[in-house]
């Protein structure tokens, strides 16, 4: 069976397919599928850059979701997902130029990587200035328990010498929502004492009111 190669009268200028598949890893798929499909069109494959370029438009699709289950439910192990999906991209199309090109025997200028990595790095900057701004947009929309808990501290010590009682707040435990931006919390005092207390939270605002103990 004869092998493939590229016809003598034309130089095939690549992008090294293994090095093209490696920086997936840093870069993202998204550079790298875009990479091979520019190399599969150089190998006279249409059908196969078609597929890469598939991928890119997967892998677009599916960043900005990732980005946002990430920062909004950091619980939710979606970096799995990413995982799953880079494997399944290296196994389906990135290993398969790898291998093509070198059972082919083909050989090929080397594309030089100047351009394309700047590309990518701008793009990587992009990425974790969004990433972010999303996370600092997200903190202020819903800040983490602790750092309400913190916030509510002073303000018990305030609320505590305006009713008369003679102990400072230690610290403040938030035990439950009881409705979008309301929680209720239990303050424990110098003297070993509770008092039953609501947080609410206003936009950036946070009050602080005494419930009946």
């Amino acid at each position: 069976m004869e092998s493939e190669s590229q016809p003598e009268s034309s130089v095939i200028k690549l992008w090294n397919p293994n090095a093209a598949a490696n920086l997936a890893i840093l870069f993202s798929p998204i550079f790298s599928a875009w990479l091979m499909a520019k190399n599969w069109h150089e190998l006279g494959k249409p059908d196969e850059a078609k597929k890469s370029m598939m991928w890119v438009k997967i892998w677009i699709g599916f960043l900005p979701v990732y980005l946002l289950v990430a920062v909004l439910a950091p619980d939710i192990p979606v970096i799995f997902v990413y995982l799953i999906l880079l494997v399944a991209w290296y196994y389906k199309l990135g290993k398969k130029q790898i291998t093509y090109v070198k059972e082919a025997g083909i050989q090929y200028e080397k594309k030089a990587w100047g351009k394309p990595v700047l590309i990518a790095l701008a793009a990587t900057v992009i990425w974790f200035m969004a990433a972010a701004a999303v996370g600092g947009a997200a903190a202020l929309a819903n800040p983490p328990k602790e750092m309400m808990q913190a916030a509510a501290l002073p303000v018990v010590n305030q609320l505590a010498l305006q009713t008369g009682i003679n102990a400072t707040c230690s610290s403040v435990v938030i035990t439950g929502e009881s409705s979008k931006g309301v929680y209720d919390a239990v303050a424990t005092m110098s003297d070993g004492s509770t008092l039953k207390i609501q947080l609410v939270l206003k936009g950036q605002q946070l009050l602080v009111n005494l419930l009946p103990q």
